[in-house]
């Protein structure tokens, strides 16, 4: 499940990492396969998710404050031993989590596999913080 929802947030990190410009574009031709239907495929999360995107959208900037492996983003994008490691690791994960269409397919047969997940996700982090999840 956590799989899902860090797709989720990282497509919508990318549709806001880019604002309206010249360099939007350069990026969109160069990557036309991260952005083919990114804004139809999210709108149709966000019909389906309701508010559960919202809770999703708030933890974009918090981003680039997370750790992995006890290094900052900014580690990975500066250091070219960390950027290394970070493509291997992305080659085992690969490797060692199968991601295929049949996979996929019969994990996610009814959209509720997700928001429920999501569901449980958000009222963990609400308990953790004090605070009433909106059920």
């Amino acid at each position: 499940m956590s799989y899902a929802d860090d797709v989720v947030l990282l497509r919508l990190a990318l549709q806001k990492a880019l604002i309206a410009g010249e360099d939007e574009q350069t990026f969109r031709d160069r990557f036309p396969e991260l952005f083919e239907g990114l804004d139809e495929h999210l709108g149709l999360c966000r019909s389906i998710m309701g508010e559960l995107m919202t809770w999703l959208e708030a933890k974009i900037p918090t981003l680039p404050t997370l750790d992995y492996k006890g290094k900052k983003i900014t580690k990975y994008l500066d250091d070219d031993e960390a950027r290394e490691q970070l493509f291997e690791d992305s080659l085992v994960f690969r490797t060692d989590y199968p991601v295929d269409e049949k996979t996929i397919t019969d994990k996610l047969k009814k959209a509720t596999t997700i928001i429920d997940g999501l569901r449980r996700r958000q009222v963990e982090e609400a308990r953790t913080k004090g605070v009433k999840a909106r059920a």
